[in-house]
């Protein structure tokens, strides 16, 4: 399972960089993941090697291509545009804060 889910990931880390070339690639900050099958000590032990598997081989990848690698607080970034960068959300409940002050 180790093999083939690094193996997974290594396919896919230079596809992106192969097709893509980005300049800098831009992570979550991800702590603990929830997973829901096995027990809740078994859950835990592979999604943390499976996170660290991940940021490894990005953080390897990123500098062996010479493009940088960033990390993010993950808030709100699901509701970002990557395109533009705008979240209407996190904009309105910023204007709100500013109107109640």
């Amino acid at each position: 399972m180790k093999r083939t889910l690094a193996r997974m990931v290594n396919t896919s880390l230079n596809q992106l960089l192969d097709t893509k070339q980005p300049s800098r690639l831009i992570c979550e900050k991800l702590g603990q993941m929830k997973g829901k099958k096995k027990g809740k000590r078994f859950n835990r032990l592979v999604s943390l090697w499976t996170i660290a598997l991940i940021a490894d081989r990005v953080g390897f990848k990123a500098s062996a291509r010479g493009s940088g690698r960033q990390q993010v607080n993950p808030s709100y970034t699901s509701q970002t545009c990557l395109r533009c960068g705008s979240n209407s959300k996190l904009e309105n409940l910023l204007k709100k804060g500013a109107k109640e002050r």
